[in-house]
């Protein structure tokens, strides 16, 4: 008998953990995953794109000052080379190892400290220098290329068509003897500028979008999760708590170590003229007086303690046990209390008790009461 009721529980434990978990939580909780991804995949793919577009107008900037500076390499004491570099649009100067500056075309507007920026997964490392007058660009110290977000509305007001942004590059000539230093321009159209900002603020838009669509989703969920429980744990008949409510919590509180010294009744209440009193007026009568009832026991339980409707006409409570006559006594009240409420018609009632009894070992202390069955306790009740 004992092992059947165990496995009763584990069943009715395994139906709690399905009505639980058939909850939109773990759908919620992939939702939320798959934004986060998508999130991250779209400013991965932002930064990637962003990347490929600053890397491939370096190549072309570095590629022009390459060329100019192993002229002067291999010429810079030759007049038609240097005349021949003089046309050339590239300003540049040229340092030695302490840093003064051997030759100059254009304006200085280079600063005099560098580092050191990586480019094709790090694979290709180049010294750069920002520009003093027109600092968007500049190296994070990491390796990285950064653009000074603050300054981007400041650059787009000051060009009407095409940006161009200055970004001084290092190239070592003379076996590191020498430092060419170049000045290149990443130049964009302001329409392929305006472009990239409207991709972003799109995909700001879409994760958004979701994002919220996702709020809504969670909101709706918990309500209609909410309208499961009310639908699983209510009576229909008192439109209060229900058995399953009763059985459930009833365990967890008897079996828990908050109640372990606290002596409980398990008490099977029966009104026993339902019947008569539903062949005399009507079974929806009948069903408002079980509703009423319920109502005024629910109004009468003290903390920790539980009333439900169990089945037809039968009340099961849940009461703290001190005494013997203290509970007849309780009982006597909430009797009286329920009579209180129809004067016109006088109820008979029918009281079984199982009392559960804190479990103590052979030298005193108290346990849990582990695989306790309050629907064990209840049947004891009835009989």
């Amino acid at each position: 008998m004992g092992r059947r009721n165990r496995d009763r529980n584990k069943e009715r434990e395994k139906l709690y953990r399905k009505v639980r978990n058939n909850s939109s939580w773990r759908r919620i909780g992939s939702y939320v995953i798959l934004i986060i991804l998508f999130s991250f995949a779209l400013v991965v793919t932002s930064g990637f794109i962003l990347e490929y577009i600053v890397e491939s107008k370096f190549y072309v900037g570095y590629s022009e000052l390459e060329y100019v500076a192993k002229l002067y390499d291999v010429g810079y004491d030759d007049p038609s080379i240097m005349d021949f570099i003089e046309t050339t649009d590239v300003e540049f100067l040229v340092r030695d190892q302490k840093g003064e500056i051997l030759y100059q075309k254009g304006a200085n507007t280079c600063s005099s400290t560098g580092n050191e920026v990586l480019f094709s997964n790090g694979s290709e490392s180049y010294m750069v220098y920002e520009d003093i007058q027109n600092n968007v660009l500049y190296a994070d110290g990491d390796g990285g290329l950064r653009i000074r977000y603050s300054l981007i509305e400041e650059v787009l007001g000051s060009y009407e068509d095409e940006i161009r942004v200055p970004l001084w590059c290092g190239i070592n000539l003379d076996h590191g003897k020498k430092t060419f230093c170049g000045k290149m321009y990443f130049d964009m159209e302001k329409r392929e500028v305006i472009l990239f900002g409207e991709m972003l603020a799109c995909l700001a838009i879409i994760v958004g979008i979701l994002t919220i669509g996702m709020f809504i989703y969670m909101i709706r969920s918990v309500i209609n999760y909410r309208r499961v429980v009310k639908l699983f744990y209510s009576d229909p008949i008192t439109e209060r708590h229900n058995w399953n409510w009763y059985l459930r919590n009833g365990d967890e509180k008897l079996q828990s170590g908050r109640y372990k010294e606290v002596t409980f009744a398990v008490v099977d209440l029966v009104l026993q003229n339902y019947r008569n009193y539903c062949l005399c007026h009507s079974v929806k009568e009948g069903e408002e007086l079980l509703a009423s009832m319920h109502k005024v026991l629910d109004k009468e339980m003290q903390k920790g303690e539980m009333c439900t409707h169990a089945a037809l006409s039968h009340f099961a409570l849940l009461l703290k046990y001190t005494d013997a006559e203290q509970l007849t006594q309780r009982l006597y009240d909430l009797i009286g209390k329920i009579q209180a409420t129809d004067q016109d018609h006088n109820f008979a009632f029918h009281i079984g008790v199982d009392l559960v009894w804190p479990l103590k070992t052979e030298n005193g202390k108290t346990l849990k009461r582990k695989d306790f069955s309050i629907e064990n306790a209840y049947n004891n009740a009835c009989s």
